[in-house]
């Protein structure tokens, strides 16, 4: 499968390999006694992903992996943990050649607005005391103009009461335009080093870091040097929380579609562009536990011959819980041609999850001017 993973200049490709060649995702029958005596059996280590799903991470040397659901029968599935990997972002495909002569200049267009200037993991702000007025760049938003986001917000409440869960390369959780709508788990006491919710994870205040596993999901953002050779796009989850839900006339910035709404920060995707099949099914799992309503999944891939059905599972158990997953219909993807242009037809290799046949799903197409 490849994915194609964008608002405005990112995809990425889930590769047909795994992301450790002894990495596999397992679907029981049942939890219980089967997981001892499968590890008994076989070997190797199981971890629990899902237990909803009742699905585990099975770590083995085993050669004949895949070929366990014939010979184990608590097993009813077992598929690669496939691994998540940027491929080539066409916008900086064209512009490389100029924005290298810049690095061999020792320019930088975007030093002060893209980080070396950044610590990662900073600590998370309670919020600040929002100013009023007109938001200064939203005349520039040229998305929100197309769509009519401000006939929508005169008649609507612009997305009160609403938490979407942005399953991405993180969030800056204190970027002036998102601090003050930025999801709170106040069950949680901050920073105590109690799990207070008792949900599993220990002072998740925004959210959670399926990549680096801690509370932090910050969208650490890198210098230009990093966004062309590290193989990543920072900064995107943070452009999609803004899109969503960047506060209106606080005289900063944009505004969002829905303002007044709440993100919670689901980080799965790591700064060098990598993510997994587990992580990715712990976030969509975890927005749906903690009160979601929507889930945000700004990336996608190309139908191929892998298994989807933990992915599947995953947005179904959403689907029960009444949480709408809305999912990229792509991009275009590169056509193989000398030229280097791209295809935006979905139809030879259906994109995965817009098309997955669940009912939930709400694929939304790019557009642009």
């Amino acid at each position: 499968m490849r994915i194609f993973f964008r608002v405005s200049v990112l995809c990425i490709s889930l590769a047909a390999g795994v992301s450790n060649a002894a990495e596999y995702l397992v679907r029981f029958k049942s939890i219980g006694g089967e997981q001892d005596r499968f590890v008994s059996q076989r070997g190797g280590t199981l971890t629990l992903v899902s237990e909803e799903g009742m699905l585990f991470k099975w770590t083995t040397t085993n050669k004949k992996a895949m070929s366990a659901r014939f010979w184990n029968p608590s097993v009813s599935y077992i598929q690669p943990n496939y691994t998540i990997r940027l491929f080539k972002n066409p916008s900086i495909e064209a512009n490389r050649p100029a924005l290298t002569r810049l690095l061999q200049q020792g320019k930088n267009p975007f030093v002060g607005s893209m980080a070396g200037a950044y610590p990662d993991n900073p600590a998370i702000s309670a919020g600040a005391t929002q100013k009023t007025g007109s938001d200064p760049q939203l005349k520039d938003a040229w998305g929100m103009g197309q769509i009519g986001a401000a006939s929508a917000w005169s008649r609507s409440v612009q997305g009160r009461d609403m938490v979407v869960a942005v399953t991405d390369t993180g969030v800056d959780y204190n970027h002036e335009d998102l601090v003050a709508n930025m999801w709170r788990n106040t069950k949680e006491i901050p920073d105590n080093g109690v799990d207070d919710d008792k949900n599993g994870y220990v002072d998740d205040l925004v959210g959670w870091d399926f990549a680096a596993n801690d509370n932090k999901p910050y969208d650490l953002s890198v210098d230009l040097f990093s966004l062309l050779f590290g193989g990543g796009n920072p900064g995107h989850g943070t452009h999609v929380a803004g899109v969503i839900a960047a506060r209106y006339n606080n005289a900063l910035g944009i505004a969002g579609v829905a303002p007044q709404a709440k993100i919670m920060a689901l980080r799965f995707i790591s700064e060098q562009g990598q993510g997994t099949t587990e992580s990715a099914i712990k976030a969509i799992d975890y927005a749906v536990a903690n009160g979601a309503k929507v889930i945000n999944a700004s990336w996608g891939g190309e139908k191929g011959d892998e298994d989807d059905s933990a992915l599947v599972e995953a947005i179904e158990r959403a689907e029960k819980a009444g949480v709408i997953f809305v999912a990229a219909a792509g991009n275009g993807r590169s056509n193989g041609t000398s030229s280097g242009g791209y295809d935006n037809d979905n139809d030879p290799k259906p994109a995965i999850p817009a098309t997955l046949s669940v009912a939930n799903i709400v694929s939304v197409a790019a557009i642009d001017s």
